[in-house]
């Protein structure tokens, strides 16, 4: 609807194109697995377990376009089996898409799990999570006329500056800004993942009473396991430790 409404409004005959999607997901492991040690192992998957929030809402999203990892660099503690931090870029293309058109889109990622605002001093101003994707869709412009000869409409392609618009999901689905203005209404809630969880209980109840045995998502533990398998990885001489004071 964001991508229509935009093509309407810059004129009649420009078509708007989402192509490129970045993921900016950033939390502290110390604030939300705690103790949690198997976060740490290989098995535990580290930061990647964050990335399947925004990584799953592509999916859903774009059903119909193959995702592929270009490249992933993960960072590792040095008392860690599994990654802490990383950057990566995929490319998705449309399976409907006709031959030589470019439908592709350019998804970049980064993560941290060791996000510390309250205790880093240059970040002290910042959210004390950001989990935010941002779509970027840019103008497909053409002047059309119609042939004379043949009756039928002909299509040229414009030189014109393309129009962009973007559109950013902010605090993991709760906040909708288009070009930087809030479209939504509702607050973030105070305990921020309190809504993701009522509604995630609400789909098991639907599932069971509507005698579905289950809704699998094969796609994006595959993707996960595709940026551990392609990355580069960086070994820190530095430790994180997620266990609290008691």
């Amino acid at each position: 609807e964001w991508v229509q409404f935009n093509s309407h409004l810059h004129n009649k005959q420009t078509t708007m194109k989402i192509h490129d999607i970045f993921i900016e997901w950033k939390e502290s492991a110390r604030k939300w697995h705690p103790n949690q040690t198997w976060v740490t192992t290989k098995q535990g998957m580290g930061v990647l377990d964050s990335l399947f929030n925004p990584i799953s809402l592509l999916v859903y999203l774009f059903p119909d376009n193959p995702f592929k990892v270009v490249w992933a660099n993960l960072r590792r503690p040095k008392n860690w089996e599994s990654p802490i931090a990383g950057t990566l870029e995929m490319k998705a293309t449309s399976s409907k898409s006709k031959s030589g058109d470019d439908n592709s889109l350019t998804i970049r990622a980064e993560f941290e799990w060791d996000y510390e605002p309250s205790i880093n001093q240059y970040r002290k101003q910042q959210p004390a999570e950001i989990w935010n994707v941002t779509f970027t869709a840019a103008s497909i412009s053409s002047n059309s006329s119609i042939n004379k000869n043949t009756g039928k409409n002909h299509t040229e392609n414009s030189t014109a500056t393309p129009h962009t618009t973007t559109m950013r999901v902010q605090d993991g689905g709760a906040q909708v800004y288009i070009d930087d203005q809030r479209v939504t209404t509702e607050p973030t809630a105070e305990y921020i993942i309190g809504p993701e969880y009522v509604n995630l209980y609400s789909m098991f109840i639907n599932l069971i009473q509507s005698d579905c045995r289950c809704y699998v998502d094969e796609t994006t533990p595959r993707i996960i396991q595709e940026i551990l398998e392609c990355a580069e990885w960086t070994d820190s001489n530095e430790e994180y430790n997620i266990m609290l004071d008691e």
